[in-house]
């Protein structure tokens, strides 16, 4: 049996069996023990001819099986992932795919991103080689991720923030993201959706995988589809304004920083005023039953690891209150 050296880190050994010519790849050179056992192996499992194709290929393929069945963002976001792969890699045949061309690929990739980024990426590899090559086994190294040092922001702060932007065009936007609204969903309801002191939020925003803004009838879990309460103050803004929001999410992101800039409070994200408002919630003494459904949690498991952060301004309050009433 010859064995071939076919790429940077694949081996080929072609074998006879029953008049029929068998191709195993390796990605290290192989002995005639290990050769003999793993194609009989393969032949008793009969994995012979069922990976066929390239693995840029094996992605198309496996997008257009989950398109029915995955948001239009989650499709945009997997035909990001096959643009950022390089070349080479998708030219490799499925059936030569090894470990070793898969961490080189992630090797490439984490050059400055993010972990979470890559992270995403070799789940992609792995999901497509679960569905096309089920008995391939990763052991890829991937980059440690980064604790992320999230910034709540003070009770103070937030009113700032809420007094220097009304009367503008953003100040409903952030009004609903501190009742803990997400910004997809705060872009998707309008004030038909107001019944009362009650707005439903039964769909958002999103980008679909032409990246276009497109309206999503439905929320991103069954639990977000919710009625939350809105003062009656915030309900005749609304009402006067005729609109709750009309402009893009990334605008209502980059004049939620003009306002820090202007007023010398740290960034942070339009995210974290869902933060603060379960944070505040959780300090007030509300059940995290309540926390959870107003703020359209799955589980209170989420809420509990991330989101209930207490605020550093009211943190310090409640130290000396216990410190003046102990000394």
């Amino acid at each position: 049996m010859k064995v071939e050296k076919v790429g940077e880190s694949s081996y080929r050994v072609r074998k006879t069996y029953n008049g029929k010519r068998y191709d195993v790849y390796f990605d290290h050179e192989p002995d005639d023990k290990e050769i003999l056992e793993t194609v009989a192996d393969k032949l008793k499992r009969g994995d012979f001819g069922a990976i066929k194709g390239t693995f840029g290929d094996a992605c198309k393929k496996y997008v257009a099986s989950k398109r029915n069945v995955l948001s239009p963002s989650t499709i945009g976001g997997y035909q990001k992932i096959i643009r950022a792969l390089s070349e080479d890699f998708k030219a490799i045949k499925l059936s030569q795919v090894t470990q070793i061309d898969i961490q080189s690929e992630i090797n490439r990739y984490s050059k400055g991103r993010a972990p979470k980024s890559v992270k995403n990426l070799h789940g992609f590899i792995s999901a497509v080689l679960g569905m096309h090559a089920p008995n391939m086994t990763l052991t890829t190294s991937l980059p440690q991720k980064k604790k992320y040092d999230r910034y709540v922001p003070t009770e103070d702060e937030v009113k700032r923030i809420l007094d220097a932007s009304e009367g503008s065009e953003y100040h409903i936007g952030f009004q609903l993201a501190t009742l803990g609204m997400r910004r997809a969903e705060i872009c998707g309801v309008t004030i038909d959706d107001i019944h009362g002191n009650l707005l439903t939020i039964n769909k958002d925003m999103i980008y679909d995988e032409e990246n276009h803004l497109v309206t999503r009838d439905n929320t991103k879990t069954e639990e977000s589809t919710r009625d939350i309460y809105l003062p009656d103050k915030l309900i005749d803004e609304i009402k006067k304004a005729g609109v709750i929001y009309d402009k893009t999410p990334a605008m209502l992101v980059k004049t939620l920083h003009k306002y820090q800039d202007e007023l010398g409070i740290p960034r942070f994200r339009l995210h974290d005023l869902r933060v603060f408002y379960a944070s505040y919630a959780h300090l007030l003494g509300v059940p995290d039953v309540y926390i959870m459904k107003n703020g359209g949690w799955k589980t209170d498991y989420v809420m509990k690891s991330i989101y209930r952060n207490a605020m550093r301004d009211k943190t310090d309050e409640m130290q000396r209150v216990v410190t003046d009433n102990i000394i």
